[in-house]
């Protein structure tokens, strides 16, 4: 588990967001699928991603936009099946 902080110990990050919900009062049957781990995990990327993020050193402006997609990647979608 990454955090901004490389100190953070998971086990008491867990705990407190844990101890926070029970101070909102959101216990059991309420949270049925939602708990500390699930929190985490719902914003956690994969390695490749991470990785891929961090070798990039790009930075998108006004002047210089950045597109990510190819332009014939949709090519062809919105278009009648010639085949038919």
């Amino acid at each position: 588990m990454a955090f901004k902080d490389d100190n953070v110990n998971a086990k008491e990050r867990f705990e407190a967001l844990d101890e926070n919900l029970e101070k909102m009062g959101l216990t059991g049957d309420q949270l049925k699928w939602y708990d500390s781990i699930s929190h985490t995990r719902m914003f956690a990327l994969p390695k490749e991603v991470r990785a891929l993020l961090a070798a990039e050193k790009r930075v998108m402006t006004v002047e210089n936009p950045l597109f990510m997609q190819e332009s014939t990647i949709n090519a062809g979608v919105f278009q009648a099946d010639e085949k038919k």
